[in-house]
């Protein structure tokens, strides 16, 4: 009998810790939606990793959430011709879905035109998920582009000890809009670094842990008074540390880093989950802040489209290291004088939406 009972703790011991392996059924398809919950928990354990690992994140708080659609194909406009079914078998896609892997502020500022969004499009296959071209929306049209060298983001199937790397190539002509282009350049390396038993507000789950540093080079063709010039866009380098279990479509949690001169700084917390009311509104108009300089030495000035109802400094460790109450500007300056070297957040709050951003005191 004791033999059975120590035959059996060896069996559970097992199943507790087993290692799980992602397949292309673990990812989201076609017609698919998934809810995303954000939280500005920026202070998170990102970097604890490893074999067997407990990893408990239940005390993350959500502060937004929105919906990921996974849209067909059918309803890319010209896109279907280029992804649908009468393309190549490497650029048949799966779905477009929107992306934040175009820096779209940076453009906005640049182009004599309005961009209206960006969507990534992507292929699930059995060896590989993909990214196997781009749709911009350009004054309400959809213009695609086909990746000239096609990025894999997961080479399948995906296990513990795992590593791949990857190229990403787009060029894109924005005629007939206007004479100028922009060139898209990213150098992925992956690394599964962990598996073990995960816990979020959504739930506990097996899980295996996926980091991705992505290597980004922008450029922008535009016209200055006749004369076309490249203009590089500064891109800080990128890590995503994704925590990934069977049948939910999307990572059960992902961390996004910057590196803002040497420092390792979280830019975004997502996690699967249920819905909690914390939708943005699809009508708010979005929070456009401008901040600089950056690095800074004792006056920083900040603008923003809305009024500003408080600016919050605070210091790489998660203090707050001062707090200023603004009545409706939309301009203001920041005395630093009295701040001490180093890296900061600073928090733009415009009614109930908060803007953050890291800054530099020399």
């Amino acid at each position: 009998m004791r033999i059975i009972t120590t035959a059996s703790l060896l069996i559970l011991s097992t199943i507790a810790t087993a290692q799980i392996t992602l397949t292309e059924t673990d990812f989201g398809n076609s017609n698919d939606t998934v809810r995303i919950s954000v939280s500005n928990d920026f202070m998170i354990d990102y970097v604890s990793t490893g074999a067997g690992y407990n990893w408990d994140f239940s005390q993350l708080t959500p502060n937004s959430q929105f919906l990921k659609d996974y849209r067909p194909i059918i309803e890319a406009g010209f896109g279907y011709f280029l992804f649908g079914p009468a393309a190549s078998q490497a650029y048949e896609a799966s779905y477009f879905s929107e992306s934040t892997a175009l820096p779209l502020d940076q453009l906005g500022q640049l182009l004599p035109i309005n961009i209206t969004g960006f969507f990534s499009v992507t292929k699930v296959a059995a060896d590989a998920v993909t990214t196997v071209g781009s749709i911009i929306g350009i004054e309400d049209n959809l213009i695609s582009v086909k990746a000239d060298t096609i990025e894999t983001r997961y080479q399948l199937p995906l296990n513990f000890g795992d590593t791949y790397s990857s190229v990403g190539h787009t060029n894109l002509n924005f005629d007939p809009f206007f004479a100028g282009a922009w060139i898209q350049h990213r150098e992925r390396s992956s690394e599964v670094d962990g598996y073990g038993q995960i816990t979020t507000p959504y739930g506990t789950f097996e899980a295996i842990r996926v980091k991705h540093e992505i290597d980004e080079y922008d450029s922008l063709l535009v016209d200055f008074n006749g004369n076309s010039v490249w203009l590089p866009l500064p891109v800080p380098l990128t890590r995503e540390y994704e925590w990934w279990t069977n049948g939910e479509k999307e990572p059960v949690l992902k961390v996004v880093t910057n590196d803002f001169f040497g420092n390792e700084v979280v830019t975004a917390v997502e996690y699967r989950d249920i819905y909690r009311g914390l939708d943005a509104s699809l009508d708010e108009i979005p929070l456009n802040i401008v901040m600089g300089p950056n690095p800074v030495e004792d006056k920083l000035t900040i603008s923003s489209d809305q009024p500003i109802k408080k600016i919050v400094l605070i210091q790489s460790d998660g203090k707050m290291a001062m707090q200023m109450n603004v009545l409706g500007s939309f301009q203001q300056e920041l005395e630093l004088d009295g701040a001490m070297s180093g890296l900061y957040f600073v928090e733009v709050h415009c009614g109930e939406r908060v803007s953050r951003q890291p800054l530099v005191v020399r």
